[in-house]
């Protein structure tokens, strides 16, 4: 069976924003001009406001400040990270024939993050000048690979296209008009080139359709370039937005013509476009591509390519290997999608990923990389991917941190929860809670005037309770939200409770619980702490039973014992049967796996060229259950 497949609930509300959007007047290309339609879209988006000077806590700062150790430890020296656009002889390294993707990514990531905190490392400047240095006249960086062929070509134009991220990145965090100058001749070399990509080369993929043929290492590498190249989009939507080129628009709308329906491709590549074309629809306010978005390509993803945690495989749609960098690219879809539409389902995709799937792929190391997919769960063996993954990861938690809250005029949503103090429209805002551990959220918003606040609730959530210093807050749910639309007067604080605790799930995400008859049999069924999955594992259990056994007056919480990336609450113990032999099962947090083991540099791969495995823990995730009723 398809491992990375699975049914999403709800996927029908999608058709109800696309129809929103494609049948709208607002969104009409038969109402409004080109230039309309730009404004409007940007209005969705340019004048949304975000945190800046955040102070982080909890469990996400504690996993942002591993993976900032593990780029600033062995092996990530300077001419270590530079080497894919230096291309110095006689110092190889594995995948530098992707240029600029390891130093793109790394300027791209660091940037980033470091813009939301304040907390820019010492080498970035380093790197950045280091890298400008190897720029042709032409516009690329490395060696020019076009002679060769056109697989080659799409590797280099694949790398070219992330350090075009991290130069627009780091200028949006330095001002350095060096790098500025740099990206914009990356980005003219890409509209002078991408035209004859369909007919400078022979073998150029758009000749070939269908499925890959996996015996044909042609048909696999066809499959790999065709989104590889198209994955430059993104870089030119970034740089479009701090110079706006018209010609940048022009290349793009040519991009997504080339793009293909959801099938067999590379995970990574692919949702690298998706990005591209949501930012291409921003720019520009063409509903065509958010209709695409919407009708073609999220659904298809979200219905066959997304499994229950949010691990995306390595290929869609289904493939026994996931890829860390598509989890973080499934993120930034979902973010981009929340920017254009306000619609929660999109941030609901996001907190199972984050929570679940992301946290899961980060290692005791702070890296990323590779898991083995099994249909019940995950192997032991992972493979660190220090040349992509790693940068990915930290390039993600940028993305939770910065979006977690946003504004726009006089309204404030709250996206997602962790601990965190920051400015936002000027006022000084703090969040204070141990979620997911318990469902309690206090927000001291820093409002005064008129101001409509979103709170967020969880789609889980069946009963909430929300307060305004100590009386029931007024308000109404919206698009996913609860809404509190009032004057606020200075240091008043909300407070968000809801009960947060064992949860059933059957394979279309619906509540086993709530069924009338769950019948004396058993269901194949996923098991959560709020919005944790809970996995059974071989590091607090000898074997994988065969089956669980839940009754609903069932106290089935374990004493908590601390550990790094523990969460408090979230440890179960069921009963459960082992060939016929009946027994205990425990089951923890699928994302508690990082805090195994103790940092250190053994677990990961040194060389220069090779993958060398991480032995983790095996993990069974999708269980067997009979629910008892008395």
């Amino acid at each position: 069976m398809d491992v990375c497949g699975r049914e999403l609930l709800k996927i029908s509300a999608l058709f109800v924003i696309g129809g929103l959007f494609a049948g709208s007047s607002t969104y009409s290309q038969s109402v409004l001009t080109r230039e309309a339609r730009s404004t409007q879209a940007q209005k969705t988006w340019r004048d949304l406001q975000f945190p800046v000077n955040i102070q982080l806590g909890g469990d996400l700062a504690q996993r942002i400040m591993l993976t900032e150790r593990r780029l600033k430890s062995h092996p990530y020296d300077l001419d270590f990270i530079v080497q894919d656009v230096a291309r110095i002889k006689g110092n190889l390294r594995r995948f530098e024939e992707y240029e600029g993707d390891v130093s793109g990514r790394l300027l791209g990531a660091w940037s980033y993050i470091s813009l939301l905190t304040g907390k820019r490392p010492a080498k970035l400047d380093s790197i950045a000048a280091r890298v400008l240095q190897h720029q042709s006249p032409e516009g690329w960086f490395g060696i020019d690979q076009r002679g060769d062929n056109f697989d080659m070509w799409g590797r280099q134009n694949f790398g070219n296209g992330r350090l075009l991220v991290g130069l627009v990145k780091y200028y949006n965090l330095s001002g350095d008009q060096a790098a500025r100058a740099a990206a914009e001749k990356l980005g003219d070399y890409f509209v002078a080139t991408i035209p004859r990509w369909t007919t400078e080369y022979e073998e150029h993929p758009w000749k070939k359709t269908g499925k890959v043929n996996w015996a044909s290492n042609t048909s696999n590498r066809l499959h790999f370039i065709k989104t590889h190249q198209t994955s430059v989009l993104e870089g030119l939507m970034m740089l479009y937005a701090i110079s706006p080129k018209p010609v940048y628009l022009d290349i793009g709308r040519q991009i997504v013509e080339l793009f293909p329906a959801f099938g067999q491709f590379h995970s990574h590549s692919y949702l690298h476009t998706l990005v591209g074309i949501a930012m291409l629809y921003q720019h520009t306010g063409e509903s065509q591509y958010l209709e695409l978005l919407l009708r073609d390509y999220w659904q298809e993803i979200a219905r066959r390519g997304v499994p229950v945690d949010g691990g995306i495989c390595e290929w869609f749609p289904s493939d026994n290997r996931t890829e860390g960098c598509s989890v973080t690219d499934w993120l930034r879809l979902n973010f981009k999608m929340w920017e254009i539409t306000r619609q929660a389902i999109y941030i609901e995709q996001i907190e199972r990923t984050w929570l679940n799937g992301l946290n899961f792929h980060q290692t005791s190391n702070g890296a990323f990389g590779h898991a083995n997919l099994t249909p019940e769960g995950y192997t032991a063996d992972y493979s660190e991917a220090w040349w992509c993954c790693l940068m990915h990861g930290l390039f993600a938690y940028a993305e939770v941190v910065e979006h977690a809250v946003a504004a726009q005029d006089d309204n404030v949503w709250f996206n997602l929860y962790a601990p965190m103090s920051f400015e936002l429209q000027g006022r000084n805002v703090r969040v204070e809670t141990s979620y997911p551990a318990v469902g309690k959220i206090t927000v001291e918003p820093g409002a005064t005037g008129s101001v409509s606040i979103h709170l967020r609730i969880p789609e889980w959530v069946e009963r909430f309770e929300v307060r305004i210093n100590d009386e029931v807050a007024a308000g109404e749910m919206h698009n996913g939200y609860f809404v509190m639309s009032r004057v606020w007067q200075p240091e008043e604080k909300i407070t968000l409770r809801f009960p947060v605790g064992l949860r059933i799930e059957d394979l279309r995400g619906n509540s086993l619980l709530d069924m009338r008859e769950p019948g004396d049999y058993l269901h194949p069924a996923y098991l959560f702490h709020g919005p944790l999955i809970l996995g059974i594992d071989t590091h607090y259990n000898r074997e994988f039973p065969e089956s669980l056994m839940f009754t609903a007056d069932g106290d089935y919480t374990l004493p908590f014992v601390p550990g790094p990336f523990a969460t408090e609450g979230a440890h179960y113990r069921l009963p459960a049967q082992f060939n016929e032999r009946s027994g205990t099962a425990i089951l923890v947090p699928l994302s508690e796996q990082t805090g195994y083991s103790i940092w250190t540099d053994n677990l990961q791969n040194f060389r220069r060229n090779g993958e060398k495995p991480i032995q983790r823990v095996a993990v069974q995730t999708r269980h067997q259950i009979r629910i008892v009723r008395e």
